[in-house]
Formats: C-alpha cells, structure tokens, sequence
C-alpha cells in the first residue's frame, strides 16, 4: 500500500481514532508487554550444576505404529549441553538409574541438581541415588516452571 498511497499523518490519524474509540480502548490488550529476560548469573565451573526434568507423555508415529514414550532431559547449566533419554516408566528407581547410567557415565558428578517437584524426582529411590553421590537437589517452586526456564525451553524446541 505505501508504495502506491502516501499519507504522512496515517499513524497520528489512527492513534488518535483508536483513543477515543470506546471498543478499541475496551479490546486492547492490558499488560506489562514484552520485557527482556532475565540476566543468568553467570556460573564459573563447568558440571557442578544440572537441570533436570521430564518431558511427555509423547506420542510418535513410524509407519503404521504408534509409540508412546517419556524421556529425561539433562542440561548442564554452563556448557549447555542436552542429554535426553527415553525412559519406559516414571517411577523414581527407574529415572536415578537413567540418569546415573545417561548422565553420569559421560560427565563428572553434579554438586546440585535443579528439578521440579514431581513425583519421580522427590521419590525415595530418586534421592537415595543422590544422597549416595553426594549431590544436593534444588527443587524449584510449584507452578514456576520458569525457575528450570532453560530444561522448558529444551523441551518447547524438541516439541516443535
């Protein structure tokens, strides 16, 4: 359209009817907008810090199957690199022993771990696995999944 009309004041012109439209002031959209993110707080030491979570229930389709499958995803909080693991059932002994023979067979051993607070990572087994590495967890709020902000974007990527 601007290549074929020209009108200078188009913009003060709109502005200035949707002000004082009342549907337009009653439909607009209230809020804070769209900021920037947070800063990170910049970690000096490679492996002390993992986040992980799971994604799923994910359902995949190969030819004429259907698979359905959970998977473990594992975020080394400086380097950035992903681990995922496909896991056959949630329960808290079967998540310590995939992430112990996924995470732990190719990284050194976490001081923290950064995981919400579902089931199978609060589970006895899931802790007895971290108690006997020596590896403390960070469970991050309930209904902030914000707080693992950098697993949730792993997992929104894989999803698409």
């Amino acid at each position: 359209m601007a290549m074929h009309l020209c009108n200078r004041h188009l913009r003060n012109n709109v502005e200035d009817t949707a002000s004082r439209c009342d549907t337009c002031q009653r439909l607009k959209l209230v809020g804070r907008g769209h900021g920037g993110v947070a800063p990170r707080e910049a970690a000096l030491l490679p492996w002390r810090e993992v986040a992980v979570d799971l994604i799923g229930l994910w359902t995949s389709q190969v030819g004429d199957q259907k698979h359905k499958f959970v998977a473990l995803t594992m975020i080394d909080m400086v380097t950035d690199p992903v681990e995922v693991v496909r896991i056959d059932n949630k329960a808290a002994a079967r998540v310590a022993l995939q992430f112990e023979n996924t995470w732990l067979s190719r990284h050194p051993r976490p001081a923290h771990l950064i995981c919400d607070q579902g089931g199978e990572l609060t589970g006895c087994a899931f802790q007895s696995a971290l108690n006997r590495l020596h590896t403390h967890r960070h469970p991050i709020s309930a209904k902030n999944p914000q707080a693992n902000s950098v697993c949730e974007r792993t997992h929104q990527t894989i999803g698409d």
